[in-house]
């Protein structure tokens, strides 16, 4: 090998951590998507039976964001007409108005997606030996670590289409590269205690993939470095692993914050002791629904205050 003996040590030494860093790396990225799973089973079994009156709450609360978001801008800026105000507010309403169409079909779908019986799991090939779901968790894994090299911030910025964005038009790329990553209906129909009630099937791994290289315009490049240790020289492939290293570091730091954000998930927590204690659950509608009604007189009223800022010749008409 070229280059001095000092050198070939600090290479030996920091491709050992590298490698190591990327394992590491993927276990976690793993425990995440499988935490993630787990979460969102509460979340169909909630709306389930709590989707009706969520959906209502969520409606009256972005009638109420709407109007306070009109009251205020109306305040800072009297001059400005509904046309105006309607305008400026147009993006952010249209992405709450997205977030709700997409609650009212979670909650429409809730009741009746398909729950896997578990001699079909077990045809499936939910279930194998300890080498099959070795292999299963290594494929998974390296397709994790596909997606996740291409969501990553860093790296997106290299991306060739990515410099001529606007900051909107990054923000909402960044939304639809996470969404892409969210759990699918028909991920959550397998019985307890069977490996794909616990863990993100491969399938739905490699869909999200698509989804992601769909979206970024690139299907299909073989972004897995393990093959070859950029550089020409020693001293340019020990640079390369040393920045690789920290960044690996960091993205392990960021990955595990990631996760215990999803073990710390108060919603779902929240969610899963009311799903538990069946004898709350009508209390709990009545209390939706009481709520509810609090946040609609809200909404009236601010939308009240909100009309008598403007001229009485005629805009508040």
């Amino acid at each position: 090998m070229e280059g001095t003996e000092e050198q070939q040590r600090g290479y030996a030494i920091e491709k050992a951590r590298w490698v190591s860093l990327r394992q590491e790396l993927e276990d976690i990225y793993l425990l995440i998507e499988n935490q993630r799973l787990r979460n969102a089973h509460p979340r169909r079994e909630w709306l389930a039976l709590f989707g009706k009156e969520e959906v209502a709450l969520r409606e009256a609360a972005l009638d109420l964001e709407r109007s306070d978001m009109r009251f205020t801008l109306k305040k800072v800026n009297p001059e400005w007409s509904r046309e105006d105000i309607d305008s400026y507010i147009l993006d952010e309403e249209a992405r709450r108005r997205s977030e709700l169409a997409r609650l009212k079909t979670d909650a429409v779908l809730a009741p009746h997606l398909i729950r896997v019986s578990a001699e079909a799991a077990a045809e499936t090939g939910a279930q194998g030996t300890a080498a099959e779901t070795d292999a299963y968790l290594q494929e998974c894994k390296t397709v994790l670590r596909q997606i996740r090299r291409l969501l990553h911030p860093d790296r997106l910025l290299h991306h060739p289409a990515y410099a001529h964005l606007t900051q909107k038009q990054k923000e909402r790329l960044e939304e639809m590269l996470l969404a892409a990553l969210e759990v699918r209906p028909e991920e959550l129909g397998y019985p307890e205690g069977y490996l794909l009630h616990e863990m993100r099937s491969l399938q739905s791994l490699k869909n999200a993939l698509s989804r992601v290289e769909a979206i970024l315009g690139n299907p299909g490049i073989e972004i897995d470095e393990r093959l070859a240790i950029q550089g020409e020289t020693l001293p340019e492939k020990l640079d390369w692993l040393q920045r690789e290293v920290t960044m690996l570091e960091d993205e392990i730091l960021a990955a595990k914050a990631e996760l215990q954000a999803l073990f710390e998930d108060e919603e779902r927590a929240r969610e899963r002791a009311i799903l538990d204690n069946r004898a709350s659950h009508d209390k709990v509608r009545a209390d939706l629904a009481a709520r509810t009604g609090e946040v609609r007189r809200d909404a009236e009223r601010l939308e009240q205050a909100c009309n008598a800022l403007f001229d009485p010749e005629g805009e508040s008409q």
